[in-house]
């Protein structure tokens, strides 16, 4: 795969915040604390998206932030965006959350070339109305190989040592 992407995998205490999705909130608080970002997709995985957890909640994000060069006295373009795609995995019994975060820092041609999102704040300049709803058709290619690492990612997960957790009594 062309690009700079890293995954991250993070095991955190399980959060409850009344119900999934605000749990799920919680967790992006902590990873953005103050910076923007923009979430274009929101759904709940299928039994199928993660076979080696059939029976486990999973929830995946796309989701768009600034990108920001922190490299001596280089500054990215204002338009420039990272792209994260996240899956969160909800272990009720375990009393954890796992979190897979990809994500892929969007070069000034790759930002010019997406044409399915672009960085939090810019949707009017891009005509991305109100209404407007995130389809992968549109994606471009670094855009198209992140999503497939994610997608790689999930569908290979597997937990071959259930006691690393905590167990619920």
């Amino acid at each position: 795969m062309k690009g700079l992407a890293t995954v991250i995998f993070e095991l955190n205490e399980r959060v409850d915040q009344g119900d999934d999705e605000a749990s799920i909130k919680f967790h992006l608080s902590d990873i953005f604390e103050e910076e923007e970002y923009k979430i274009w997709e929101s759904r709940k995985l299928d039994a199928g998206d993660i076979p080696g957890l059939p029976n486990i909640p999973a929830y995946s994000m796309l989701i768009t932030t600034p990108y920001v060069e922190n490299r001596g006295n280089l500054l990215g373009h204002p338009s420039q965006f990272v792209a994260l795609a996240i899956v969160i995995i909800r272990l009720e019994k375990q009393k954890t959350d796992i979190v897979i975060t990809a994500n892929m820092p969007h070069t000034l041609a790759e930002t010019a070339a997406e044409k399915s999102l672009c960085r939090p704040g810019l949707e009017t300049d891009q005509g991305f109305g109100d209404d407007y709803v995130w389809k992968p058709d549109n994606a471009g290619v670094p855009l198209k190989n992140l999503l497939q690492v994610i997608e790689e990612g999930a569908k290979t997960f597997r937990i071959h040592d259930w006691d690393l957790f905590v167990h619920e009594e």
